[in-house]
């Protein structure tokens, strides 16, 4: 007689940061009340702003696009090797038919093929977050 055993794992999603886990993790860093407060506050305002923009059905986010690949070599009739060039953008999908006039105002380009809209990011100076959260803004203002 032969048994079988099957273990099943569990993929719980991670629980939210709630005030008293960020007053004991605040403590232990050795933050004053009034940095914890305000912590909370700017967490507060950054949860309520990411729910504004998916209740209006809008997802804000980062690509790296392949714009063209260069001075590729062939040998037999395979590519062996070539440069490949990339913009990083960010970008508005979703229904954004009601915001696309603003879209378009801030230099955000439609993107027919992946029904985007995407915007160049400069590569000097900001970081990847900088810039998601201009854009988070963006949206926000136009949506709140």
């Amino acid at each position: 007689m032969t048994t079988t055993t099957t273990t099943t794992e569990t993929n719980e999603a991670p629980t939210k940061l709630n005030r008293e886990a960020l007053e004991t993790m605040g403590a232990e860093l050795g933050w004053d009340a009034e940095r914890i407060a305000e912590t909370w506050d700017r967490m507060q305002a950054a949860l309520a702003r990411e729910e504004r923009i998916e209740a209006a059905g809008l997802k804000v986010s980062y690509r790296k696009h392949l714009l063209r690949v260069s001075n590729v070599r062939f040998h037999y009739g395979r590519m062996q090797d070539g440069t490949c060039h990339y913009q990083h953008q960010t970008t508005v999908a979703g229904s954004t038919y009601p915001v696309k006039d603003a879209l378009k105002a801030a230099g955000y380009r439609w993107d027919a093929t992946d029904k985007l809209w995407a915007r160049p990011m400069s590569t000097k100076g900001a970081s990847i977050h900088d810039h998601l959260e201009e854009a988070k803004d963006l949206v926000d203002g136009i949506v709140g």
